[in-house]
């Protein structure tokens, strides 16, 4: 309970930041943005910002091991706060700055969404903060401009996958469709097991992650007739 309790002072701590840091970056306070970078980043991996900005990213991974093994949610806050210097950064029309934050956001959230499928994070009880930040993060990470179609689509299968670990089956089956129309390989493969994991679900949760059971089976019974195809 301590440390669920220490993780979420964390969470709100950041988040207070992040807004800080966006604040200053409006009104093109430069110094406060450096400084509250530098805060956040303290708190989350013991050094300031430009040292994680210019670490590599496994280093910085290194940093995000505990006792119990990797912090995922730690790690999702450190991509978090890489797009809230690139956004702080675009506020102040310093573009160039902006994508080298995104574009390391993007590698050090790849890393760390293949890391956090090899741990459990309901382990430490917040699960559902855990995949709600990791999300939030690939939303972000989705709409950004990629270097080729493939790392596009890559974050949006990853996206894919994160929706529904949050029980936003409907803005899943959104994504799954768009990824289908684009011709991704695995699309119905991977929407058929979409559908039949949900079908195990009750009717509630269906209902409020806005993917009722009957959108479900017709879902389901699309991707059959396309692979029987």
């Amino acid at each position: 309970m301590l440390q669920n309790d220490l993780i979420m002072r964390m969470i709100e701590t950041i988040a207070i930041a992040m807004k800080q840091i966006l604040a200053a970056g409006d009104s093109g306070d430069m110094k406060t943005v450096a400084s509250e970078l530098d805060e956040a980043s303290r708190l989350l991996v013991g050094v300031e910002f430009w040292v994680l900005s210019t670490m590599s990213v496994n280093d910085v991974l290194g940093m995000l091991h505990g006792p119990d093994g990797f912090e995922p949610t730690r790690a999702s806050l450190v991509c978090g706060l890489l797009l809230g210097a690139a956004d702080a950064e675009i506020a102040a029309e310093k573009s160039g700055g902006a994508w080298r934050y995104r574009d390391r956001a993007a590698r050090f959230f790849e890393v760390t969404w293949r890391e956090a499928q090899r741990v459990d994070p309901s382990a430490c009880g917040l699960s559902r903060v855990y995949w709600n930040i990791l999300t939030a993060v690939g939303e972000q990470l989705a709409e950004l401009p990629a270097k080729s179609p493939d790392e596009s689509r890559a974050r949006r299968v990853c996206l894919f996958s994160l929706r529904e670990r949050c029980k936003r089956f409907g803005g899943a089956e959104d994504l799954l469709f768009e990824l289908l129309e684009e011709g991704w390989d695995d699309a119905l493969t991977a929407g058929t097991a979409f559908y039949e994991r949900l079908l195990e679900l009750d009717d509630v949760t269906l209902a409020e992650g806005n993917l009722p059971r009957d959108e479900v089976e017709e879902g389901l019974a699309a991707l059959r007739e396309r692979l029987s195809v």
